[in-house]
């Protein structure tokens, strides 16, 4: 089911996304805290 595929493709793109802003927001508040 091509839209079963899109959904999963979603989420994922969605989980992705959501871990990288983390990652980032981490690094950006040891950044701060070593200047």
């Amino acid at each position: 089911n091509p839209k079963h595929f899109l959904t999963y493709l979603l989420t994922l793109i969605f989980i992705v996304f959501v871990l990288w802003q983390m990652e980032f927001v981490r690094m950006m508040r040891k950044h701060n805290e070593m200047v």
